[in-house]
């Protein structure tokens, strides 16, 4: 095992653990903790706090928007290594797209 290969093998037991984590404390099991808090930020002062937390806890590694950049993934089913799919990636704007026509109507 290279050590390229090892890096992205141990990035996504960490990501199956955090979905594991949220799916125990009642969320989406394939949604991470940081896209959970990032959703539910506007609507929960707890996701907010969780966000910010989460946020600061990334800085140094993801920059300022740690919660934000897991939710995109999330939407682009790019939370690995692995990049997605083409169908996967057409899907992914096509969702963008109704989410940003929902919120302007």
């Amino acid at each position: 095992m290279t050590l390229a290969s090892f890096k992205a093998y141990c990035f996504n037991v960490l990501i199956g653990l955090d979905q594991l984590a949220n799916t125990l404390i009642g969320g989406q099991p394939d949604e991470t903790i940081s896209s959970r808090c990032y959703r539910n930020s506007q609507k929960y002062w707890y996701a907010r706090i969780g966000r910010a937390l989460i946020d600061t806890v990334f800085r140094l590694v993801d920059g300022p928007d740690h919660c934000k950049q897991a939710y995109q993934n999330e939407l682009n089913h790019s939370q690995s290594f692995n990049r997605p799919c083409a169908a996967c990636a057409e899907q992914a704007k096509r969702d963008t797209a109704k989410q940003d026509a929902t919120k302007e109507a």
